[in-house]
């Protein structure tokens, strides 16, 4: 979507237009992979939100023979980017428009709801996001993953959520490097990464802050 704005390549996007097609068929009906001689579903599930396993998202570390993140459940920046690439298959799509704008009405109203963390209101040092839901027991999580409702979601989330999201970033994750991948407040939180220390130990620690 971004690629198209920019650079207005129409006949690029029309020839990918089969793959896209595809790709959200797939999603919506289900797909998945094969890891470690198990087959890990990938589907959208009724809410139309996207159901994902563990180790099924960029934080995919293993220490002492299990994920340091599972993250299984439905993961806020796989949502995110499900929303964005919908608005924009009705955008392109002429033939499916109005079924990928109704389907993206369905996941905005459910991430909204689903997503939205409670407890910001009162504890602001809450995640306005959840990290994870409808699976992962750490899914109040206080993670950057949440940014990607506000830079790829366009409208997913209302403007004063967006705000909410992106000053806790600002005031909890952000370093003069980038931003953490953890809030230093977590009980999970690993402050220093010893590129020294054996590959178990790093993995435990690289996606906890």
């Amino acid at each position: 979507g971004a690629y198209a704005g920019k650079s207005g390549d129409a006949s690029f996007v029309e020839e990918m237009l089969p793959v896209l097609r595809h790709i959200v068929f797939h999603y919506r009906r289900g797909s998945g992979y094969e890891r470690s001689g198990r087959f890990h579903k990938i589907y959208m599930d009724e809410d139309g939100l996207i159901v994902n396993p563990a180790q099924a998202t960029w934080m995919d570390a293993v220490a002492d023979g299990g994920p340091v993140t599972p993250r299984h459940g439905k993961a806020v920046e796989i949502n995110a980017l499900w929303y964005a690439n919908l608005r924009f298959m009705a955008s392109v799509d002429a033939q499916g428009a109005s079924g990928y704008a109704a389907l993206a009405d369905k996941v905005q109203a459910s991430f909204n709801v689903k997503f939205w963390n409670g407890a910001f209101e009162e504890d602001p040092e809450a995640a306005p996001l959840l990290d994870v839901i409808e699976g992962d027991p750490h899914a109040g999580a206080l993670r950057p993953n949440m940014l990607f409702a506000v830079s790829h979601g366009g409208d997913l989330l209302p403007f004063d959520r967006q705000l909410a999201v992106v000053g806790a970033a600002a005031k909890y994750l952000m370093t003069p490097y980038g931003p953490r991948t953890l809030a230093p407040m977590d009980s999970h939180y690993k402050a220093f990464y010893n590129t020294y220390a054996p590959m178990a130990e790093k993995d435990a620690a690289y996606h906890q802050g």
